[in-house]
């Protein structure tokens, strides 16, 4: 389960950065991220609670924290952000414009 949460996070973050943004910012890969416990998780509205449902619910060990300072680890999801990644991703893998 832990495995399947920390695929999830990574997939996440390689969807929203490249690579060399990824250095920038501080983004971890999954060996960086193994052992990290503490999750603060930024999102909207119901995408939020979503989020923090299943993360509590996941059995994995995982606590998520109410504020970015007393995390190890900073989940950011934007449900723009996530649809504009997968529609580039579609059309360049479909060959569309």
């Amino acid at each position: 389960m832990t495995m399947k949460l920390l695929t999830a996070v990574s997939l996440l973050l390689l969807l929203f950065v490249n690579a060399s943004h990824a250095q920038e910012r501080g983004y971890a890969g999954p060996a960086e991220l193994k052992g990290l416990r503490r999750i603060y998780v930024q999102a909207e509205g119901s995408h939020l609670v979503r989020i923090m449902e299943k993360l509590r619910k996941s059995q994995t060990g995982v606590e998520v924290v109410d504020a970015p300072g007393e995390a190890e680890l900073i989940l950011s999801f934007s449900a723009e952000k996530f649809a504009d990644a997968f529609l580039k991703e579609y059309r360049r893998a479909n060959g569309l414009k």
